[in-house]
């Protein structure tokens, strides 16, 4: 395990750039897809971004630990603090992405007030993080620019964790709502984090929780994403059904006005009885052969159909 660890250590560097990379990737797929809601779209941009600034911001925050130079001091504090920023942003951004599933999967459009604690949560967390980086609640730095825990350092935890532990109640709670997959993600991306904080206590110097965090973007984007297009395609499929039957009603309103129309002018002259439906069904079968498309042809039917019917209007004595 020790060993594994070390070999992790001496290559975290790069598999934070190769996770950087990759959400950089998502992030362009999430501002080009046009088959996702706005509010959606929105929520995985944010997400995605939010990671992969935690990712650079850690990755400095090692390149520049124990710099004494300038830079060095300001980088390593800025990134430490913006590491805990984007820590607490990923799970507001998750829960924002959370709130639309739950609301596009139901029509009842309501948002499990669960939800809604977390993301007053997740302010509580920002304001005691402010607090704490003046200080040193959480972390402090040593003369040679190292950053070290604080004693109280488990704190940093509690509230992001309880925000955790309300969204795994709710994504257990409305599982009905969820694809399989999607179910199974949701579930991984509320636990792995318990599991990679309690690693992190004993394997100091490697970022398992910021590691293990992308990845799990990474495969919800993936697993997600591909569950809201199957909704929407369903939706798009559903909307085409009623689209057509409300085309055939229209359709089969005006062929009822239109023969009605009809029938009007035969009552009124017997001598010319059928000889509207006798035109348009001639001019059909002409403009057929002529070549005219399906459209157009019926749409000569219908002038043939009606092409007397100013006759209507004509007194009886004329």
């Amino acid at each position: 395990m020790t060993t594994m660890i070390d070999f992790l250590k001496s290559y975290q560097l790069d598999i934070m750039l190769f996770l950087t990379g990759i959400c950089l990737l998502i992030l362009f797929f999430s501002i080009t897809i046009r088959n996702l809601s706005t509010k959606s779209r929105t929520g995985f941009v944010l997400l995605v971004t939010t990671t992969t600034v935690l990712l650079l911001a850690d990755r400095y925050a090692y390149i520049f630990r124990g710099d004494t130079s300038t830079l060095g001091y300001w980088m390593v504090r800025i990134c430490n603090f913006i590491n805990y920023l984007c820590a607490i942003g990923i799970v507001f951004f998750y829960n924002m992405i959370l709130k639309r599933i739950l609301i596009e999967s139901d029509t009842r459009k309501d948002t499990p007030k669960r939800l809604i604690v977390v993301d007053i949560l997740s302010g509580a967390a920002v304001v005691l993080l402010v607090i704490a980086r003046f200080t040193g609640l959480y972390y402090t730095f040593d003369n040679l620019n190292q950053y070290q825990r604080a004693p109280l350092a488990w704190i940093s935890y509690i509230l992001p964790f309880s925000c955790m532990i309300l969204q795994l109640t709710v994504t257990i709670r409305y599982r009905k709502r969820f694809g399989t997959k999607l179910w199974l993600i949701l579930i991984l991306y509320d636990v792995g984090p318990f599991v990679a904080a309690l690693l992190q206590l004993f394997t100091y110097g490697f970022s398992i929780i910021n590691i293990n965090t992308a990845i799990l973007v990474i495969l919800l984007y993936v697993i997600a994403l591909n569950d809201l297009n199957k909704r929407v395609e369903k939706a798009d499929s559903v909307e085409m059904i009623h689209l057509k039957d409300q085309q055939v009603r229209t359709r089969r309103l005006f062929d009822q006005t239109a023969l009605a129309l009809i029938d009007a002018l035969d009552a009124k002259e017997e001598y010319t009885q059928g000889h509207s439906a006798r035109v348009a069904e001639y001019a059909r079968q002409i403009a057929e052969y002529l070549g005219k498309s399906e459209k157009e042809a019926t749409e000569v039917y219908y002038a043939g159909l009606l092409h007397d019917i100013g006759k209507i209007g004509i007194p009886d004595e004329i």
